[in-house]
């Protein structure tokens, strides 16, 4: 009994919280990463009798509560100090407490190879495509960006770890696109693989699954450099 009592008096004391931080207008500091915020949702009769309005609205009461970043927060710790679970989709934990998508492992060791049948089918699209814009007198640029594992394998972990497949689709890729000297081919991922040891600032940061702004920065100068010697 004493638990439940515990409960509904967490749940109240969280309630009035957001009841007066709204009245005081005490905000909390934004999300970071990918989402939106609900908007408030246009009054009608139809969205009303169909139960869609009050539905909207609920979304919109519970994403401006201005308690809501805090509370999300609280629970992903609560799930990761516990329960030892990560909120975002098949993020791992990985050696030294680096952050890994486990997707991205598996396309690592080549676990999403498509086939060659299919593969084929593929390059004959880029092919098409690459000899259309020769013909248009326009330069095809192709980068691959890679993804974290294939930069930083030292931090797979233990368990996810397997042997190097013979075919897997960045293989058959850069084979391809290395030997096709009509399309431009920029090898991101080794190139982060061959300065990562010399490189002063971080090209992944440690709890981020993404590139830093670094490497934002230095993929987007060597498009641009990249453009600029193809372009008159």
């Amino acid at each position: 009994m004493w638990m439940k009592r515990l409960i509904f008096f967490s749940f109240y004391l969280v309630f009035a919280l957001a009841i007066i931080c709204s009245a005081i207008g005490y905000t909390t500091p934004r999300l970071e990463g990918d989402f939106s915020l609900a908007g408030e949702p246009a009054f009608s009769k139809k969205t009303f009798l169909d139960a869609q309005y009050q539905d909207e609205y609920a979304e919109f009461i519970r994403t401006h509560n201005p308690l809501y970043t805090e509370l999300i927060r609280v629970n992903n710790q609560f799930r990761f100090s516990f329960f030892y679970t990560m909120p975002g989709g098949g993020v791992v934990e990985s050696k030294d407490g680096v952050l890994m998508v486990e997707g991205h492992i598996n396309n690592y060791y080549g676990d999403d190879f498509m086939g060659k049948s299919t593969w084929n089918y593929y390059m004959h699209m880029l092919d098409f495509v690459s000899d259309t814009l020769k013909k248009l007198n326009k330069p095809m640029v192709y980068m691959y960006v890679g993804g974290k594992p294939r930069v930083m394998d030292e931090y797979i972990p233990v368990a996810y770890r397997k042997p190097m497949p013979d075919s897997s689709n960045y293989k058959l890729y850069t084979q391809h696109l290395i030997n096709d000297k009509r399309i431009k081919f920029i090898d991101l991922a080794a190139y982060y693989l061959s300065i990562k040891d010399t490189c002063k600032i971080e090209l992944y940061p440690k709890h981020s699954i993404h590139w830093s702004m670094y490497s934002v920065y230095l993929a987007t100068d060597t498009l641009a450099k990249s453009i600029n010697r193809l372009l008159p």
